[in-house]
């Protein structure tokens, strides 16, 4: 239950380095893989790709993942996007 239905917490014990390294885990093995230093992505997942924010006419962007590169050229016709 919420700590705001019952009146209590409770204690959550998280490493913010092991946290980190998961969430870096593609980027270290590109490194360890083929020696290149990933730079700075940004709102782009380069390792992933195609994956990106788009801009969006709502307030906030749309974040897009799509499998492979074949999806994403039979993807983006069906949303009037240019490949």
């Amino acid at each position: 239950m919420r700590a705001g239905a019952t009146g209590r917490g409770q204690l959550v014990d998280v490493s913010m380095l092991e946290g980190q390294l998961s969430l870096l885990q593609n980027a270290v093995c590109a490194y360890l893989g083929d020696g290149k230093v990933p730079g700075p992505m940004a709102r782009v997942q380069s390792l992933l790709l195609p994956y990106k924010t788009l801009p969006h006419e709502e307030p906030q962007d749309l974040a897009l993942a799509v499998g492979s590169e074949k999806l994403w050229k039979d993807f983006c016709p069906l949303i009037g996007a240019p490949r």
